[in-house]
C-alpha cells in the first residue's frame, strides 16, 4: 500500500498538505516519462507512437507529452484542437472521430496539412476522397475477438468502428476509387489482457494490405505504406503483458511488419494508468460509510459501467501519517445526488475520522478525461509532480 502512495505522500508533504484544498488530483511525471520510454524501446525506432487524449486529456499532461516528441491520438475535433496547442505539429497527430462532420474534415484539410485522419466507414472514406494536404486512413473490422469486457470490443459483428473485412473482395475493389489512401487503421479493443487477439486483427489487416498494394502496383497507383495498429493493451498491473512481449508476438506472427509497412500507435491506458492519484479529504464519517469530494464525477467506469476496476485504497491523517491497520469496512460514498455513487462497498480499512485523507492510486487513465457535469461540480484540480 505505501509503495502506491509514496511518491504523492512525499510531494504533498513537500508542500505541506493539499493547502486547504477539499480534493486533488496528482500526476506523477517521472512515471509517464518512464511509461513513454518503455514504449520507445519496445518497438523499432521508426514507429510513430500517437498517445490517446481520450484516456487523459489535462492539458499539462499533452504538452509533457508533446515536449517529449511523442505524438497524440484525437477522438474528436476538440481533441485536434487540444493537440495542436500542447504543440504537436500536424503530421503527429491522428484523427480517428467515427462521426466527423464534413466541416471538421476540411477544418482539417486547410488549417492543419499532414495531419492523418482515419475514416471509420465507406461514406466517410468518399468525404475525403478528393483532399489533397492530409493523409487518408480507413479504419477495417477485422471481426477477431479480444480478452476483454464486450464493453470495449471494437471488432466484433456488431462493433459500430470500422469497415467489416468479412467481405475483403469487394473492399478491395472499393479502394481503388480513392488512390489517395495510404494508410489502413485496426483497433480491436480496450484494456486487452492476452495480445493473441490483438496480433491476429494486426495480421488480417497487413494481409489484406499487401492485396491492396499487389492491385494498385499492376494498375501504377501509389501504395499503402502505412498501418496504424491502435492500442489497448492492459496495464501490467490490470492483468495485461508487457509491451516488449506484444511486439514479440508481432514479430513472430508477421516478420516483415515493420519492414514493409510505417507504423503508427494509439496507447493510452497502458502509458497513463499508473501515472495518477487521487486524494480526497474526508469530511464525513458514519457507521458504515466514509464520505468523499469524488464520485462518479471522476470514476465514470467504475461507477456505471459494471467493470471490475479495482481500485487500491490508503489513509492518512490530516497530517499525510499513514494509517496501516484494518479493523473496519467502510463504504465510500462520492459527492453526487444519486444513490449509486459510491465506488466500492465494506472495503476493509482503518478507522477514519473527519479531516483524514483518501488516497486511490493507479487512476491516472479514464478519470479526468470522462469527468462528469452531474451536480455541476467544480473539476478536480490537476498537479503535475
Amino acid at each position: 500500500m505505501l509503495s502506491d502512495t509514496s511518491a504523492a505522500l512525499s510531494f504533498l508533504r513537500s508542500r505541506e498538505g493539499l493547502q486547504n484544498e477539499k480534493h486533488l488530483y496528482l500526476f506523477d511525471r517521472s512515471m509517464l516519462h518512464s511509461k513513454l520510454q518503455e514504449l520507445r524501446d519496445a518497438f523499432p525506432k521508426a514507429v510513430k507512437h500517437c498517445v490517446a487524449i481520450k484516456t487523459q486529456n489535462a492539458p499539462e499532461v499533452l504538452t509533457e507529452i508533446a515536449s517529449a516528441g511523442f505524438g497524440l491520438e484525437a477522438a474528436s475535433m476538440e481533441e485536434v484542437e487540444l493537440a495542436i496547442h500542447a504543440g504537436v505539429p500536424a503530421h503527429k497527430i491522428v484523427f480517428d472521430s467515427p462521426v466527423k462532420t464534413m466541416e471538421e474534415i476540411m477544418r482539417c484539410e486547410e488549417a492543419y496539412p499532414g495531419i492523418m485522419l482515419n475514416a471509420n466507414s465507406l461514406a466517410e472514406l468518399h468525404r475525403m476522397k478528393d483532399l489533397k494536404s492530409i493523409a487518408i486512413g480507413l479504419r477495417l473490422n477485422p471481426q477477431t475477438q479480444a480478452t476483454t469486457h464486450p464493453l470495449l470490443q471494437t471488432s466484433g459483428r456488431s462493433s459500430k468502428f470500422g469497415v467489416p473485412m468479412a467481405d475483403a473482395a469487394s473492399l478491395l475493389t472499393l479502394l481503388g476509387e480513392v488512390p489517395r489512401l495510404d494508410a489502413l487503421h485496426v483497433h480491436v479493443g480496450s484494456s486487452i489482457a492476452k495480445v493473441k487477439g490483438m496480433v491476429a486483427g494486426v495480421k488480417q489487416v497487413y494481409d489484406f494490405a499487401q492485396r491492396v498494394n499487389v492491385e494498385r502496383r499492376k494498375n501504377g497507383r501509389p501504395m499503402i505504406t502505412k498501418l496504424d495498429i491502435g492500442g489497448g493493451l492492459a496495464p501490467e498491473k490490470r492483468g495485461g503483458v508487457c509491451l516488449r512481449e506484444y511486439v514479440s508476438s508481432l514479430n513472430a506472427e508477421i516478420p516483415s511488419l515493420f519492414k514493409d509497412f510505417e507504423i503508427v500507435t494509439e496507447f493510452g491506458q497502458y502509458i497513463h494508468y499508473e501515472c495518477g492519484t487521487y486524494i480526497s479529504r474526508i469530511e464525513y464519517v458514519s457507521e458504515d460509510f466514509i464520505y468523499v469530494h469524488g464520485g462518479a464525477d471522476l470514476f465514470l467506469r467504475k461507477v456505471y459501467s459494471g467493470l471490475e476496476l479495482p481500485f487500491v485504497y490508503a489513509v492518512t491523517t490530516g497530517q499525510l501519517e499513514l494509517k496501516a491497520d484494518r479493523r473496519h469496512r467502510y463504504s465510500i460514498a462520492g459527492p453526487l445526488c444519486f444513490e449509486g455513487d459510491v465506488l466500492d462497498r465494506a472495503v476493509p480499512m482503518p478507522v477514519c475520522e473527519p479531516g483524514d485523507y483518501l488516497f486511490i492510486s493507479d487512476v491516472g487513465a479514464n478519470t479526468v478525461s470522462m469527468w462528469s457535469g452531474h451536480c455541476s461540480r467544480e473539476r478536480v484540480k490537476v498537479v503535475l509532480f
